[in-house]
């Protein structure tokens, strides 16, 4: 019998990572996903939309973004906004039987079937380490992610499992967090938000009881909630992704073995 050593050969999900799926959540959630149009999926961008809005605009805003080794999943919020003929959603219950805002809503649906996805995202199967996931979102998105992150470190017994970054546009918790400095979640947070949204500093004083990295940035005064949409104004947020996204070498990819091309398959024949 004839023995020959062969490289082994390179698994897909070396490079790239499988469409995402949630078959155990009932109805299926609605996202748009893209994977890293260099073909090498390291970091997942997950994009939180505002209130009244769709995955799409955040799909089409991740594809342009174009960030190196970065998949990007745009996610369709779970409630459709009441007494609109448009395709308008929530990310919980937002208004009362008059139309005005609640200023106390209850995201616990929508923080389970979230915590369910990352849990899927972190899955052999998946195959997205946690610390590899950034999220990003605007007003109520960035809200509900920022909940969303908190709940993640709450439910995690090491922070080596902690999310890798949260970008928040224009969206403060819902909550005042009462968290130890010792068990305030590692993840970085960059707050985002124009001027005159947050004069008290509650938002920030909010993410800092509950994070231990918090940035904050300024952006221009606006009439309404807006996201970013100059280059400087997008600048300190790709200046905050430049120092976390994680970039692998070709040699890296072989499953993150690093010893790779020292490891062969033995045949026969």
């Amino acid at each position: 019998m004839d023995l020959h050593l062969h490289p082994p050969a390179r698994s897909r999900s070396a490079a790239t990572k499988p469409v995402p799926s949630f078959p155990q959540l009932s109805p299926a959630p609605v996202f748009d996903y893209h994977p890293s149009v260099d073909g090498i999926d390291t970091n997942l961008l997950i994009l939180f939309h505002g209130l009244g809005d769709t995955q799409i605009p955040f799909g089409q805003l991740g594809r342009k973004l174009n960030l190196p080794q970065t998949a990007c999943m745009s996610i369709r919020a779970f409630g459709r906004v009441p007494f609109l003929e448009e395709e308008a959603y929530q990310w919980w219950e937002s208004f009362d039987i008059t139309g005005s805002l609640l200023t106390n809503p209850n995201p616990s649906s929508t923080l389970t079937k979230l915590m369910a996805m990352l849990d899927r995202l972190a899955s052999e199967e998946l195959g997205w380490k946690p610390e590899d996931i950034h999220l990003f979102g605007f007003a109520q998105g960035g809200s509900c992610l920022s909940e969303l992150a908190l709940l993640w470190n709450r439910s995690q017994s090491t922070s080596a499992s902690s999310l890798a970054s949260i970008v928040s546009v224009s969206g403060p918790l819902l909550s005042l967090p009462t968290i130890p400095t010792s068990s305030r979640s590692p993840t970085p947070v960059l707050l985002w938000s124009r001027r005159g949204e947050d004069d008290t500093g509650k938002w920030r004083t909010g993410f800092e009881r509950g994070f231990q990295s918090v940035q904050h940035f300024l952006g221009p005064r606006a009439s309404h909630e807006q996201m970013p949409m100059t280059p400087q104004e997008w600048k300190p947020i790709l200046e905050f992704w430049s120092k976390l996204l994680k970039s692998r070498h070709p040699w890296e990819l072989n499953d993150g073995d690093t010893e790779a091309t020292s490891t062969y398959e033995v045949r026969t024949g």
